[in-house]
């Protein structure tokens, strides 16, 4: 053993060779953090830094000198500094590592915090964080190439087949599927030759078939190469159910990974291969309709033609000698001139243009027909009928023009005469009918279907007897036929019964029509109705008695909706008098307060209700569906009603169905609230003792709830006038029971909105029991508990633009916004919010009002986002039909508050946005 003690001075060069090799690797560990992409950092107990590299300053634009041994909260912001705290908490009392990712200035940082114990048991935390944000977004494009890869594959209205070097199937598309008419699973893992034999029609099926197709796969597959007389080729398979298919194939061999795959691509052509079929088919029809056409043109007694694009015939049928008087010889250097005058040349040229002009326009080649003077050789005129379209060449381009002439002289004088008695006939107001001998109709006028409401296909051939109301007796209608078949006129009044059951009378001439032998041929009938007189005079009644209720009723409804908003507004506006004076009884003060608040919440709801049913029935409201718990409503409403029922005296009962403890529906939650409500607060209003009952049970595909109460009940007479706005069962100055009347009206209309069904059954003085049905429109059993935003949380914003031209609406809002210890600034119109938000970065959020001075708020708001996109924006809006987030969305707000302005409904449009 070596006994020999080292010197003082060997012992004091050891320590300066130990200080000089630490200086070294100080220097060194230095230089690595100096260049390193990491940001290390060490914090004392206190959770302060002690150590940072010297890339701080610029992630933090500070000097390290004032970042070392400082709070973390004056360094980074307040929610981001007190998550820090809590994970260097974590790790210095659990001696746990933290590895998580964090956001900071619009970046993404890994951070790794572990615990450090030095050996005089002190603790230290240490860690260091990187910028992946790079990395993240590289990522996020991968991803996002993969599901566009896949969608293409999943989407392609081609069939795609994926095979490995070896010819086994790996994958294949929904359209390949469709062709094959085989599912993907049952083809994976099988040799594409399998495929191609078993998909081979019978016909095409040889003894070797599989051998040859399974060599040649093999071949193809070794030489990575496929011959030209593969693809793009024709193929004719048949699938698992027996179709026979057309489709057309195309290779394409690919390298992943250094592995050889093939994507076989299959594109059904079956409609057109037999599109092709009934194109040679046509083909052939329309050559034997040619022969036809012409085999008919040449002994046609109308004039059959052709013309060029110049006008100049270029065939024309023997039928032109007849009508014009020219020779087969003449009409070689005939002119349309000769054929027209200039003004009937002229209109055959206009309309020639019209009709191409829309063919080019739409392409479609429609016949068109004219009828026009035409002029004979010897100068004579005849009236013509031209029947034409165009001859268009492979390309649909017009070449000519053919069609047909006939003469229509005679026609035209007999329709002349027609047309008169016609128009004479169908114009009447009277009905005018004629029957046979048998008493058969065989013609009516249109006023005959005006008034019994048969059509013609169910009167003609028909004896009018269909319209015999009962009213008359049997020897009346004797009395009648007996008149005209003697040759004579009968006339009276007769009361008949039209197709829908309903009666009517008439004032009826019937007579008889002679042939050319001075024989009775037909009876004509000429009936006037004089039922519309009688309707008019029992219409007039009526309406006289509705309008006398309608009058009644709209004063009833201003008296009780002046009622309803003159009571709140005189607490309101008196007691907010009574504040102006010194109060030192604080009870007192608290009181009227509480009134005020009290009779303001009275006032919304009178104002809410109103236009509530306004919408309704006007049909400018909308479902917004969204998941909620159907119990978080009950429980709501019970917590609103509790304390007046306790008030009443009221006993309350609630029934629900246990499987609706972990429930959750999709519906609309604002309109299954309100319907809830205003049944809740009809059966509270109308019940002076007993008790209320509300049974809740979930069924098959709705979501029942009755209500029932021991009060008053309804008349009979008035259980269904109750759902008509402004309706109450007492309407007069002395009615004990307060409302605007429209709380039934809304729930009903809600509810229809819903899809669901309202049901109300009552008797007075024992009470009332309606039944709601809602649907469900999606159901989710045993839901994950949803993540519910905390109103204590830290609201993410230091600067607040208030934009407002109401001082007091301002005043309002600053009141609430103290409470959130942020800064705020003012602007009192929408150009001096432009101003603002130009001027000050700070700004992180604006409550902007919408109807201002100067500039409103949309016009503001969508200038500000041009130049602060990434700015939170809330609209504050007093109009209800401005509440659709789709038309907010559109001038760039983010959400948006409805006046009157809450604190709760304050805080939870910041707490979404942030």
């Amino acid at each position: 053993m070596d006994s020999h003690k080292p010197s003082y001075q060997e012992l004091e060069d050891r320590l300066y060779l130990l200080e000089t090799e630490f200086e070294r690797y100080k220097q060194i560990v230095n230089q690595f953090l100096k260049y390193s992409p990491f940001y290390v950092f060490m914090k004392d107990e206190n959770m302060r830094a002690t150590f940072l590299t010297e890339n701080y300053k610029d992630l933090l634009n500070k000097p390290i000198t004032e970042l070392l041994h400082k709070p973390m909260e004056q360094i980074f912001p307040p929610e981001f500094a007190e998550q820090m705290l809590k994970d260097d908490a974590e790790v210095l009392q659990n001696n746990t590592i933290i590895d998580k990712e964090e956001h900071f200035n619009q970046k993404i940082y890994r951070t790794i915090k572990f615990p450090i114990l030095l050996p005089d048991k002190t603790k230290l935390v240490g860690g260091y964080s990187i910028d992946i944000t790079e990395t993240k977004t590289f990522l996020e494009k991968i991803k996002r190439s993969k599901e566009l890869f896949k969608n293409f594959f999943e989407l392609s209205p081609i069939g795609i087949r994926i095979t490995d070097s070896n010819g086994m199937v790996i994958n294949q598309n929904k359209k390949m599927e469709e062709i094959y008419e085989v599912p993907t699973n049952e083809v994976i893992g099988k040799y594409i030759w399998d495929i191609i034999t078993d998909n081979t029609p019978t016909e095409y099926k040889t003894e070797t078939l599989y051998e040859d197709v399974k060599s040649q796969c093999k071949n193809i597959l070794i030489a990575q190469k496929f011959p030209e007389h593969l693809q793009n080729r024709d193929t004719t398979i048949q699938t698992r159910n027996g179709k026979i298919k057309h489709i057309k194939t195309n290779y394409i061999p690919a390298k992943i990974d250094e592995q050889l795959i093939i994507y076989t691509i299959n594109q059904d052509i079956t409609k057109e291969k037999i599109a092709e079929l009934d194109l040679i088919k046509a083909k052939n029809i329309a050559e034997e309709q040619e022969r036809r056409y012409r085999l008919f043109a040449e002994n046609s007694s109308d004039v059959i033609w052709q013309v060029d694009k110049y006008l100049n015939f270029t065939y024309i049928s023997p039928g032109f000698e007849k009508y014009t008087g020219y020779s087969p010889e003449e009409f070689a250097n005939i002119k349309l001139e000769q054929l027209y005058s200039p003004e009937n040349l002229q209109k055959i040229k206009s309309l020639l243009n019209k009709y191409e002009n829309e063919y080019l326009a739409t392409k479609i080649n429609n016949s068109h027909s004219i009828e026009i003077e035409s002029i004979r050789k010897d100068g004579s005129i005849m009236e013509i009928e031209i029947t034409a379209k165009f001859v268009l060449d492979e390309d649909k381009n017009i070449l000519g023009i053919q069609g047909a002439t006939r003469d229509i002289t005679d026609r035209r004088k007999t329709e002349t005469i027609i047309r008169k008695f016609k128009k004479a006939v169908e114009s009447s107001k009277a009905c005018i009918v004629i029957t046979n001998l048998e008493g058969n109709i065989e013609y009516a006028n249109p006023a005959f279907t005006e008034t019994t409401g048969y059509l013609p296909h169910e009167y003609l051939n028909q004896n009018p007897r269909v319209l015999k109301s009962g009213t008359h007796a049997d020897e009346f209608y004797m009395e009648l036929w007996q008149t005209i078949k003697d040759g004579n006129t009968w006339e009276g009044k007769i009361c008949n019964k039209n197709k829908s059951g309903e009666l009517y009378w008439e004032k009826v001439i019937i007579s008889s029509i002679f042939d050319a032998t001075n024989k009775i041929c037909n009876f004509v009938a000429v009936k006037t109705n004089i039922n519309q007189t009688i309707k008019l005079t029992e219409e007039l009644a009526i309406a006289k008695e509705k309008a006398i209720e309608s009058d009644n009723l709209k004063s009833a409804f201003l008296n009780n909706i002046s009622h309803e908003v003159r009571t709140p507004l005189n607490a309101i506006v008196g007691f907010s008098q009574l504040l102006s004076y010194k109060i030192n009884n604080i009870d007192k003060l608290k009181r009227f307060i509480d009134n005020i608040a009290e009779s303001s919440n009275k006032l919304i709801t009178t104002i809410d209700d109103v236009i509530d049913v306004s919408q309704i029935h006007s049909k400018q409201i909308k479902v917004n569906y969204n998941y909620f718990n159907f119990i978080t409503v009950i429980n709501e409403l019970k917590y609103e009603f509790e304390k007046e029922m306790l008030d009443r005296k009221l006993k309350f009962v609630l029934n629900i169905s246990s499987n609706l403890q972990v429930f959750e529906i999709v519906s609309d939650r604002m309109k299954i609230y309100k319907i809830y409500k205003h049944l809740l607060s009809n059966a509270i209003k109308f019940t002076y003792q007993g008790s209320i009952t509300i049974d809740i049970d979930l069924q098959d595909t709705e979501i029942k709830f009755e209500i029932s109460d021991t009060g008053i009940g309804i008349p009979k007479e008035m259980q269904t006038k109750v759902f008509e706005p402004f309706r109450q069962a007492d309407t007069g100055n002395s009615r004990i029971y307060g409302g605007s009347g429209v709380g039934l009206s809304i729930a009903k209309g809600y509810t229809e909105l819903l899809d669901g069904k309202i049901i109300l059954e009552s008797e007075p003085n024992k009470g009332t029991k309606i039944t709601v049905s809602i649907p469900l429109n999606k159901t989710k059993y045993n839901l994950a508990k949803r993540n519910i935003y905390n109103r204590q949380k830290v609201i993410n914003f230091d600067t607040v633009l208030i934009v407002e031209d109401e001082i007091s609406n301002y005043e309002l809002l600053v009141e609430h916004l103290k409470r959130l210890n942020v800064e705020y600034l003012y602007a009192r119109n929408g150009q001096e919010a432009i101003d603002f938000c130009k001027e000050n970065s700070k700004i992180n959020l604006v409550l902007m009002d919408i109807k201002m001075p100067v500039l409103d708020g949309n016009t503001a708001t969508r200038l500000i986002k041009v130049f602060r996109p990434d700015l939170y924006i809330i609209a504050l809006t007093s109009q209800v039909n401005l509440l659709d987030k789709e038309n907010l969305i559109t001038y760039g707000y983010n959400d948006f508050i409805c006046k009157p302005i809450m604190e709760r409904d304050l805080f939870d449009a910041m707490l979404r946005v942030c």
